[in-house]
C-alpha cells in the first residue's frame, strides 16, 4: 500500500502494477505510460493522473508490439483499476480498458470507440466529449472511462458535458 505519497516529475513506463492500493497521492508533472494494472485501487485525493498508452515516440514496430502486449495482458484480468473512491484534480485514463475499471457511475462514464465518429461529427457535442473520443486515436482499447474530476474547479461543467453523452446513449 502507498499512502500519502507525492510523485513530482516522475516517469513510469512499461511497469506492471498488481494488487496495489494507492491511498491519497499527489501526481504532478508525472508521466505514466504503457503500464498494466491488475487489481489496483486508487482512493482518496489523487491529484492529476494521466495513464497513457505506449509512447508515440517509439519506433512503429515497437509501438505495435507494446499495444499488442497490452491487449494480450488484459484478456486474463478480472478487473484492472478501481477508481470508485478516488477524487481527481484531473484524470485521463487511456491505457486501461474501460470495462475493467470499477467506477462511480455518477462521475465516471464508459465510452466506446464505436461512437467516436458520431460524436466527432456532432456540431453541438461539448468540447470535453469530443476530446475524450479523440483519445481513441491514442489507445488500442475499444472502451475508455471519461472522468468528471471531482477535485477540479471545472467539475460541474465536466459533469454536464459527460452527462450530455449519457443522455444521448453515447456513454454508460
Amino acid at each position: 500500500m502507498l499512502r500519502n505519497c507525492s510523485f513530482s516529475a516522475c516517469v513510469m513506463a512499461g511497469v506492471k502494477l498488481d494488487n496495489v492500493i494507492i491511498d491519497r497521492a499527489k501526481f504532478s508533472r508525472s508521466s505514466i505510460s504503457g503500464c498494466v494494472f491488475r487489481n489496483v485501487t486508487l482512493r482518496g485525493r489523487i491529484g492529476q493522473l494521466i495513464l497513457g498508452g505506449p509512447a508515440r515516440s517509439l519506433p512503429s514496430e515497437m509501438f505495435e508490439a507494446f499495444s499488442q502486449a497490452l491487449l494480450e495482458f488484459y484478456r486474463d484480468v478480472d478487473w484492472a483499476l478501481d477508481i470508485s473512491d478516488a477524487t481527481f484534480a484531473d484524470a485521463t485514463i487511456r491505457a486501461v480498458p474501460g470495462e475493467l475499471i470499477r467506477r462511480d457511475v455518477g462521475r465516471h462514464f464508459l465510452i466506446r470507440r464505436e461512437n467516436r465518429d458520431a460524436v466527432l461529427s456532432m456540431p453541438d457535442a461539448p468540447g470535453l466529449a469530443k476530446a475524450y473520443f479523440r483519445d481513441f486515436d491514442l489507445t488500442p482499447f475499444d472502451t475508455m472511462i471519461a472522468v468528471a474530476a471531482q477535485g477540479s474547479k471545472n467539475f460541474e461543467k465536466q459533469l454536464a458535458d459527460l452527462q450530455w453523452l449519457r443522455e444521448r446513449d453515447l456513454a454508460e
